[in-house]
């Protein structure tokens, strides 16, 4: 029980919470807040039972929970503004429980008297797949139209523009109004092709706290990137917001590849391709560009994109034990394995990076060592990440990092003094990769879904 409670602590602080809930009830409430990407928790409890008390956090988080059968506890406490592992750890008592992070989907919590094993009852069901924004559009046109002209025609309002892909995100008063415009688009001349436009969960920081500097934990890395020539570019695509959007994705990568990323990351996915993305990654393939994607942390077995898009090496992780880990997602689409938990150090802090996410920035970077190592370069190698705002380490690391750039407008940017972002993890461990801690991504077995 102690081991699962030490894997709890460092796991606990894993998942970046997009929700913001207040489930009142008389003299119970439960607060679950994220202010700044660290998460705060009060709690005021008077008498919830086990039951209880998982269906609100369940309710307040998204997480999927899973209890050990017939498991007892009655709850009374009451706190304010606690981090998210204390406030479990409040709420729990002497239960022991292990929060499992999920890039592509709710975290898990899984909450036991004995082994983790033993925690099969689910409390909440997993999330529906999400279904598209109803009243949006993206609207292909062939060259020499207008949008402007065709958005007014149609009463709806141009969001977003791609000029160079004549492509355009169209937002219309409701979802009726929609679907009456796809019905006269069809019979537009001026209309290449049209698709829906679907939200991105913004990934879970996939990291977690862990206390002291323990065997493994303190490698110093960011020097080790001295001389290997190449920078990060950031590209955030969610700024303070819980979800982004596929055209807002295919706006991040064509500002990655405007400004010379040759190797693109991205640690975020959707069950729904875009069309438009895959042009993008297909035409921007031809030229050389190498795309990494992660699979996903729930083992359906489904594709994921774009790691599923051809063009993309999909990348699922290894346990600790060097085999496939259990959490990570497998198939036909998967192409390569690498560690998928791995540790890192920010702003003086050890912490440990779970998932596809840490798997395919090591797989970045390591395929981007190599690269430049064969071929040198008359100037840096960029890779491009694409992903949620980073962190200064105020470190000589940030001499690697070129200015973050952005398609969503104004962030508050986070400090070195907050809980690292999930950007940051992805950056601190492509550092990693491309300072040789990565290798080339292994191909992956036919256990985990090679194709």
């Amino acid at each position: 029980m102690v081991r699962f409670r030490t894997l709890a602590v460092r796991f606990i602080a894993a998942l970046l919470l997009c929700y913001a809930a207040q489930l009142p009830a008389a003299n119970n409430s439960l607060h679950w807040n994220a202010d700044k990407w660290r998460e705060r928790v009060s709690a005021d409890i008077t008498s919830w039972d086990l039951k209880t008390l998982l269906e609100n956090i369940a309710s307040s988080t998204g997480w999927d929970i899973y209890v050990e059968p017939d498991t007892k506890l009655e709850i009374s406490t009451k706190f304010k503004d606690r981090p998210a592992g204390e406030a479990l750890r409040l709420l729990l008592g002497n239960l022991s429980f292990v929060v499992m992070p999920q890039t592509n989907g709710p975290g898990k919590l899984y909450v036991f008297r004995n082994t983790m094993k033993e925690a099969t009852e689910l409390v909440r069901s997993a999330k529906k797949k999400g279904g598209p924004i109803d009243n949006e559009l993206i609207v292909t046109l062939k060259p020499g139209a207008n949008i402007d002209e065709l958005a007014k025609a149609h009463g709806a309002k141009v969001t977003g523009r791609l000029d160079g892909q004549h492509a355009y995100r169209l937002e219309f008063q409701d979802a009726a109004a929609a679907d009456a415009a796809r019905k006269k688009l069809e019979a537009n001349g001026d209309v290449d092709g049209f698709e829906s436009n679907y939200p991105i969960a913004r990934p879970e920081r996939d990291a977690s706290l862990t206390p002291g500097s323990g065997s493994g934990f303190n490698l110093n890395i960011r020097p080790a990137t001295e001389g290997t020539g190449i920078k990060i570019l950031p590209v955030d695509v969610y700024g303070n917001n819980p979800t982004t959007t596929t055209f807002q994705m295919a706006q991040g990568i064509l500002k990655a590849l405007e400004n010379g990323a040759t190797f693109i990351n991205l640690s975020l996915g959707s069950d729904m391709n875009s069309p438009l993305v895959e042009q993008i990654i297909r035409e921007a393939s031809k030229k050389g560009i190498q795309f990494f994607a992660a699979a996903g942390n729930q083992p359906t077995g489904q594709p994921v994109y774009p790691a599923a898009i051809p063009e993309v090496t999909a990348v699922s992780a290894l346990g600790p034990d060097g085999k496939p880990a259990p959490w990570a997602n497998y198939g036909s689409f998967v192409d390569a394995l690498e560690p998928g938990v791995v540790p890192i150090t920010f702003n003086g802090v050890n912490y440990v990076v779970t998932g596809t996410s840490p798997a395919t920035a090591l797989a970045t970077g390591g395929t981007a060592a190599e690269f430049y190592a064969q071929n040198g370069s008359k100037g840096p190698l960029v890779i491009g990440l694409i992903d949620t705002p980073v962190q200064k380490s105020g470190t000589p690391a940030d001499s690697y990092v070129l200015p973050q750039l952005s398609i969503v407008g104004d962030t508050i940017a986070p400090t070195t003094s907050d809980f690292p972002t999930h950007g940051t993890t992805m950056l601190e461990t492509l550092l990693m990769g491309s300072a040789g801690f990565g290798t080339p991504p292994a191909k992956a077995q036919p256990s985990s879904g090679s194709r």
